[in-house]
């Protein structure tokens, strides 16, 4: 079962990048990050939606 809500470590090794490239994807204006405090999260349906519009954005 996937988890509901995504650490940037999780999407990193989801994606198979850095770290660093998912900060550097988080500053993206379109990007559905949540702030909680100084984490950033990241709910995983919508990740999944953004990944989508990227695909069609090619």
């Amino acid at each position: 079962m996937q988890k509901p809500i995504l650490t940037v470590k999780d999407i990193a090794e989801m994606l198979q990048v850095s770290t660093t490239h998912v900060y550097n994807i988080m500053n993206q204006t379109d990007f559905p990050v949540i702030h909680v405090g100084r984490r950033k999260l990241v709910k995983y349906d919508d990740l999944m939606k953004w990944l989508d519009n990227q695909k069609a954005a090619i």
